[in-house]
Formats: structure tokens, sequence, C-alpha cells
């Protein structure tokens, strides 16, 4: 499930730039994307410049600015709005440029001068104009940073883990990026945040996940010429630190033999002798190659368990599509890692279990289910019941939140049962009755499916998925189980799915069985903030409680 709660709304303008033949050169040096803090008067906004350079004496930028509004609590599939401006100008002077678009109110001018010591923008947007660091990103080579994925350890020992995104991209400055930016985990901390390149070799990352400004860390990736990696970290106020990379296991790449095809996956293996326990690894819900789960799968390969990431149909070198596979499929894909992990010398075939996150945690138990065998099940972000009523009790814990009176929770349910069996159905009729008796509700949703959009993928996948029932799949696992939640989860909110699932496994007369939650987390083990703009990391409980268990029940 993706992750809901507050979103940044998206303003996105296409600016069409002219310049003279005379400028071209300016205009190359200009080029590529240029970030920075907004603040405005509702939150801190994100802020990005995109430049694509010269054409024939005429360019073509993006601005992107992204502040925090909330999106439709009800509408899981809610976007920002887009809006976009055409027939900008812009100005280059020596080191100074200017761009202008729209016009008032939502009229944005952003002025940059660049100096030996940066370059800082004055950006005027709704009548008020703020001073903005702006930091050029530098143009680096993929393979190169993926090298430089992986885990680095300070001198206290304290862990950082380094690692490319999904392809998916994920969302920065309100564009999905298919290469995205390297990500880093301080495993201690649970600080976390997107790497932003300023040259071939160093990269900052600011205050939260996302924001760049005021620059929180400086990170510069060296290798000697024997081969090793290492980080100089800097957190600012404090001294340089030298992170070195981590020999404790090694990356490799396989291609299995999946029931659709071929499934791409790296295995993250610790480099010790002998034979070690191994996790399988299921993410959650949407287009996730391997590096989606990378974290997880270098914080288990660090400590002593190996880790197997694979690309889901259709995504990374995987052959399929993802959109139209139903759970069990997916525990299908999971089972032929699982064969061949058995089949490794290095990997004790006795101590094989499976990890899942969120969807990947309807998926994780139907692959227990299937191989009886396994020595343990992790779910992380645990859904207790169908998808159906999964997102019906998530909606009405948000509309319980937001004051909704408990007559206007019963209207919503009566839809909402009436909407998804309609869904199931294919039945558009149906939905444009319920769209003529409920018109004007707050929480109905902006979209009407129809007889032709229910042919779309995303309602073909709800068909494959929503019926799904969790709880007799959880009661024929019999191995060790440990599910834990963020305390704040909305998505699945602990204090309705925590008594299903101990029911479930009680049924099944499993007495290893381990219900925990993390204080302060939501739902993906972020630490709660108003919006995924503020988030500054992981809950660092979640990480260690996980850990803990999993090297209690299987060793190393």
């Amino acid at each position: 499930m993706r992750r809901l709660g507050l979103f940044g709304a998206l303003v996105v303008l296409f600016l069409c730039l002219g310049s003279v033949a005379s400028r071209a050169q300016q205009g190359d040096s200009l080029a590529g994307d240029w970030i920075g803090r907004l603040d405005l008067a509702f939150g801190p906004g994100f802020l990005r410049v995109t430049i694509d350079g010269t054409v024939q004496g005429r360019s073509t930028a993006t601005i992107v600015l992204q502040p925090i509004t909330a999106i439709s609590p009800i509408n899981a599939e809610a976007r920002p709005v887009l809006d976009s401006w055409r027939d900008a100008r812009v100005t280059v002077d020596g080191a100074s440029w200017t761009v202008t678009a729209g016009s008032a109110p939502a009229a944005i001018r952003v002025d940059v001068r660049t100096s030996a010591g940066g370059s800082t923008a004055a950006v005027t947007f709704r009548d008020k104009t703020t001073q903005v660091a702006f930091h050029h990103l530098a143009i680096v080579d993929r393979l190169r940073e993926r090298e430089r994925a992986g885990t680095y350890v300070l001198p206290s020992g304290e862990r950082i883990h380094v690692w490319r995104p999904s392809s998916g991209g994920p969302i920065v400055g309100g564009v999905r990026r298919a290469d995205g930016f390297l990500t880093y985990l301080e495993e201690a901390t649970g600080r976390s945040g997107n790497l932003y390149p300023v040259s071939g070799n160093a990269y900052v990352a600011g205050p939260t996940s996302v924001l760049p400004d005021p620059v929180r860390v400086r990170a510069l990736f060296r290798e000697s010429a024997n081969g090793t990696r290492r980080i100089i970290w800097q957190r600012t106020g404090n001294e340089e630190v030298i992170a070195v990379h981590s020999t404790a296991y090694r990356r490799e790449e396989l291609q299995l033999k999946g029931p659709a095809g071929a499934l791409g996956c790296d295995l993250l293996i610790p480099a010790s002798g002998g034979r070690h326990p191994a996790a399988v690894l299921v993410p959650g819900a949407g287009a996730h190659d391997r590096y989606n789960v990378y974290m997880i799968a270098e914080a288990f390969a660090e400590h002593g368990v190996a880790a197997l990431t694979c690309d889901k149909r259709g995504t990374g070198t995987s052959d399929g599509d993802w959109r139209l596979t139903s759970f069990e499929q997916q525990a299908q894909d999971a089972t032929a890692g699982i064969r061949v992990l058995q089949q490794r010398r290095d990997i004790d075939p006795n101590r094989i279990g499976v990890w899942g996150f969120s969807e990947g945690a309807w998926v994780a138990p139907l692959t227990v289910a299937h191989n009886p065998r396994l020595a343990f099940l992790i779910l992380a972000g645990v859904p207790a019941t169908s998808r159906r009523v999964s997102v019906l009790t998530a909606n009405v814990e948000r509309l319980r939140h937001e004051g909704a009176s408990a007559t206007e929770i019963g209207r919503y349910r009566n839809f909402f049962e009436r909407y998804q069996q309609a869904i199931v159905d294919n039945d558009s009729l149906a939905i444009e009755r319920l769209w003529r008796q409920y018109t004007g509700a707050s929480w109905l949703p902006g979209n009407m499916p129809t007889a032709q959009t229910l042919n779309d993928w995303s309602w073909q996948r709800a068909r494959l998925t929503w019926p799904h029932e969790p709880g007799p799949v959880l009661g024929k696992v019999t191995c060790p189980v440990l599910a834990i939640w963020g305390a704040e989860d909305q998505e699945f909110p602990p204090r309705v799915h925590k008594p299903l699932l101990e029911e479930a496994m009680r049924a099944g007369r499993n007495t290893d069985f381990t219900l925990t939650q993390v204080p302060g987390a939501d739902h993906s083990f972020g630490v709660v903030a108003t919006s995924f703009i503020e988030q500054t990391g992981y809950a660092p409980e979640y990480l260690s409680t996980v850990l803990k268990w999993l090297t209690k029940r299987v060793g190393k």
C-alpha cells in the first residue's frame, strides 16, 4: 500500500525559454536540476528548476514547487493537482539568470545569482520574496552510483546504509524520477534522506528526507588505490569522520526462473564462511524493483542474514506485468526464490524465511503456507483483513480523525460497500446510481469509474486482489512469526489489525508469535511528521526490533 496522510500539492510550470544563439553556451552551463527549500506561509516547500539545455538556441525548463497540502483522505488514488504555464521568459546575465512564469496571483519569479561561495535565489511567489540557498545538482554516472551503494562503518561502529532507489522512482520535487537519488540511513539514529550530488563525488543532505536545506550532512565518496571505498561523512557542527565500506557481505546478481519467466534479483550474502540463514523480501504495492527494500536487505546482510530481493514482474529485468499479478502469483515468485536459496551451499536450508511489508504482508503468509518448513515469517505494516475491508477501515479512521459524525461515517460505509461490490462485479451502471445518490458528499472520489475505465489495469488489479482473505492463510502458518506496526499507522491501524492477527495465530495453534508496535512511527516506520516533506527518517526501534528478533530465532 502506498503511504497516505499528507501529501505535497504539486505545481509544475512548463517553460519555453527563448534564448539567442550568443547565449546558448550560458544556457548549457545552467542545464540540469537546481533545488532548494522555499518556506511558505503554511510550511516548507521543495523547489526544483530543471533546465534541459539548448537546442538550436532554444531552451526548455520545468519549475516544480511542492508545498504541503492535504489530498482527499478517502480517495486512495488521488493525485496532486497539476497546473502549467507556458511562454515564460528567461534572462541570462553572466553568473545571474531569471525565470518568470504565470500571472497574478500564481506568478513565480526565480532570480539566481552564482558566486564562488555557491548559488542563491530570490524566489517571488504570491507577492512574497524569499531568499533560498540553491544547489545545482551534478550529472552523475548511475552505474558508478550503484557501486557506491552499500554499508559503511564509522570508527564508533555506527553503520550508514547507502542504496540506490527503486527504478519506479521516488517522487522528488513532484516528479517521479526514473533514476532517483542515492539514499542514506544512519542505522543508530534512523535519520534518512536523499543524497543530492553537487559534484562528481560530493553530496549533501538536508534536515529531512527531501529538503536540501539547511544542509545537515556533507558526504564525499573516495576510493583508494587498493580499491577500498570510504565516505568522508560530516554532520553540520561536527568534525569529519571516515566511514569505511563494510566487507561483511557481498552482492550477487541472480536471474531466477519464475512462473511468468525470468526474475531479476540481488542476493546480499554474508562474506564469512559457512551456511547462513536467509530471507526472501517481499515489498509493498507498486512498480518496485529490487532496490525498493535495499535498506532491509543491507541491514539483514550486515547482521549475518542473507537477503534476496527481486524485481517485481515487469520491472527491472523481470518478465511479466506486476499490475496483473495476483497475491497467489506473487507468492509463487517468492517461492521460486526460496527454491534457489535451498539449493545453495552457502545457505542453510533449515533457516530460510520470508519478510513482507504492507501489500507484501498479504503475499508473505501465502508463501509460508505453501512452504511449511520455513523457519520464520516477519510481517511489517500488517493487514489482517482483506484489501477491501482494510481500505474501508483506514478511510473510516481518517474520517473519524477529521471529526466526521457517526451518521456521516455510516453513510460512507454504506456507499463504500456497494461501490466496492460494483467494482468487483464490473458494474458501471451501479456505480452511476451511487454517484447520483451521494452527489455532494465530501468523501466521494473525484473520478467516477466508467464502463471504459473499469477495464484499466488498476481496476483489473483490484478485482484480482480485493477478494483475498488473509485470516485462513495466517491460520496455516506454524513457524515463528514477528508482526510489527508503526503505532501511528493509518493504513493498517494496529488497534484494528493486531487483535485480528492474534486471533488467526491462536486459531491455527501457533504459539510462537510476537506482535509489537513502534512508538511514533507511521505505516512505513517513518517518524511521524506533518507531511513526507518534513519527515526526518525512520524510527530506529524498527530495525533494531526486527534484527534482535531475527538473530535470536535463526542466529547468524
